[in-house]
């Protein structure tokens, strides 16, 4: 059996799924996490793939295991993109509440976090993150609609 470095079997799994072979890919992935479980790239990888088969409940469990790791502003963008999309309100909010260290005052994340709590009807929350989403990216159209929403 041929030996491959993490890297190798790592670009193995993403040409894999480039072609459409999905499955040998995600088992790819979890045999490197088998081997090394801390390996960021194996598992932000994962969640790629897995949230592409609409496997989200896996694929937000490993995003947040990812972003605790890692700390990488890169990955959580991607884990509360993926929130987001899957209308995973509360652990949205979790996530940004857990997370607030990483993206200090990223207009991009308050305004998502205040929307969220807006759909919640929590106005008293959201309030004071849209209006630091608005101090950190004045005039944004988006920001100041929901900024209206939760007055």
């Amino acid at each position: 059996m041929v030996e491959m470095t993490l890297e190798d079997a790592l670009a193995t799994a993403a040409e894999r799924h480039s072609k459409g072979d999905t499955e040998t890919a995600i088992a790819i992935m979890r045999q490197l996490l088998t081997a090394c479980p801390n390996f960021a790239p194996a598992q932000h990888g994962l969640v790629v793939m897995l949230a592409g088969k609409g496997e989200t409940a896996e694929a937000v469990v490993l995003m947040f295991l990812a972003t605790r790791m890692t700390r990488d502003p890169m990955i959580l963008t991607q884990l509360l993109r993926l929130l987001n999309d899957v209308k995973a309100h509360v652990n949205l909010i979790d996530a940004c509440e857990e997370f607030q260290d990483i993206f200090g005052e990223a207009p991009y994340v308050l305004n998502l976090w205040g929307h969220t709590l807006n759909g919640l009807s929590r106005f008293a929350e959201a309030l004071p993150l849209l209006e630091r989403a608005r101090i950190a990216s004045p005039g944004n159209p988006l920001i100041l609609h929901n900024l209206s929403s939760s007055l």
